[in-house]
């Protein structure tokens, strides 16, 4: 028990992430590029050669998108420090890094994307609590915090939605629109 306690605690380092970390000297950055503007565009393009983004232009404007902050009851104690993606051959791997009580805490869910006919389907595939990690099944105050996000981003799950083929590839996802 004291073992598992350990692993929750220990941060994972997320320096790999290309985008990663929003703050600091990010804010000196200018303003990241409207992906969604362009998803939208493209969406309704409808055809021709695939738009890629990749990983550090999603990050940035994903930290720009949601400049989260931490509510509710144990805002005081608990900082909300950034939110990361990091794209792999068929899975993305979400992060939302915090603080508590100033130490840093790291929770991801790692989603894969299932084609049925002609629908693709978004699936969990597990995921991590500091280097706890976790099957496909997720604890319930770990979801929440990506259903939220998830809500905060609806224009965006709408756009992906819409597209012919999403693919997540090495630090790039590629979206298609064509028939």
């Amino acid at each position: 028990m004291i073992g598992a306690i350990a692993m929750i605690m220990m941060p994972k380092k997320l320096d790999f992430i290309k985008g990663y970390p929003s703050g600091g000297a990010a804010l000196v950055k200018p303003k990241p590029r409207n992906l969604l503007d362009e998803a939208q565009k493209f969406m309704l393009k409808r055809g021709g050669k695939d738009l890629v983004f990749s990983e550090a232009e999603i990050n940035n404007y994903l930290n720009q998108r949601l400049q989260g902050t931490q509510t509710g009851l144990m805002a005081s104690l608990i900082q909300f420090k950034g939110c990361y993606i990091d794209f792999s051959p068929g899975i993305a791997e979400v992060y939302v890094e915090r603080s508590i009580f100033g130490f840093p805490l790291t929770m991801s869910a790692r989603v894969r994307i299932q084609r049925i006919r002609q629908n693709m389907q978004w699936r969990a595939a597990g995921g991590t609590i500091g280097k706890f990690s976790l099957n496909s099944r997720q604890l319930k105050p770990v979801l929440e915090v990506f259903v939220r996000m998830l809500e905060n981003c609806k224009d965006e799950r709408d756009v992906l939605n819409q597209l012919v083929d999403v693919r997540f590839e090495k630090d790039q996802v590629v979206l298609d629109s064509s028939y």
